[in-house]
């Protein structure tokens, strides 16, 4: 029942988990481990089911009696919160004829150890359980990575404004330099025409009619 309801990493059978004790099997949930107890006893059971009359009734009162000894049991040793089980057990009964029977005749026991965490199931009801369990921890999971997503783009966001300060820092130098260089560009060319002034007799004349040198003094052109 448990390999058709569950992947292989939610359970396991016979492992010493729950301190010094053994359940059948367990079931990892996201609240803590749900142990399962399967050893019932049966026998006074089938031999009421056999019987006849006084016979029958008694060995229905002995059957009861070694039900509740039983779910005593359970209850001491598998209902422990402290000790990373869940606040419940499960008793498993692998016969819905002898569940019907604890459900239609012993209802205030099993009520009674209920309320103390012992959850009696049968094949059926215990699938069914097992889905609600299933649903519950890919629940948990979904939420654990919608959380880890959530951090992640947390991250990625002071990311990206530590890295959009940058740009601007970056932009704004890059627009500095191409500034300092344009200006630099214009002082070069004006330093270089006054070179080429001072080489060319001609161009000196051509930027100043007067025949006036950068100094101020006249300056005498051969124009033949």
């Amino acid at each position: 029942i448990l390999g058709n309801h569950l992947p292989p990493e939610m359970y396991g059978l016979r492992e010493q988990v729950v301190g010094s004790k053994t359940p059948d099997a367990h079931i990892e949930t996201s609240a803590g481990l749900i142990p399962i107890d399967a050893k019932f006893p049966l026998e006074n059971y089938e031999r009421a089911v056999a019987a006849d009359g006084e016979t029958a009734t008694e060995y229905e009162r002995d059957f009861a009696s070694d039900v509740e000894s039983q779910l005593e049991k359970i209850a001491t040793d598998y209902v422990r919160p402290a000790e990373g089980t869940t606040p419940f057990a499960f008793a498993f009964i692998p016969s819905e004829a002898v569940y019907y029977h604890l459900v239609t005749e012993e209802y205030d026991m099993l009520q009674s150890y209920a309320s103390r965490g012992v959850q009696v199931v049968s094949p059926l009801t215990l699938g069914q359980k097992l889905e609600l369990v299933k649903a519950d921890v890919q629940a948990q999971r979904l939420s654990e990575e919608a959380a880890a997503i959530a951090d992640a783009l947390d991250q990625l966001g002071e990311r990206f404004d530590g890295l959009e300060e940058e740009w601007r820092t970056l932009r704004r130098h890059v627009r500095n330099a191409h500034n300092k260089a344009e200006d630099v560009d214009s002082a070069y060319r004006s330093l270089q025409d006054a070179f080429d002034r001072v080489e060319d007799p001609d161009l000196m004349a051509a930027s100043d009619p007067d025949g006036e040198s950068p100094t101020g003094e006249s300056v005498e052109v051969d124009r033949s």
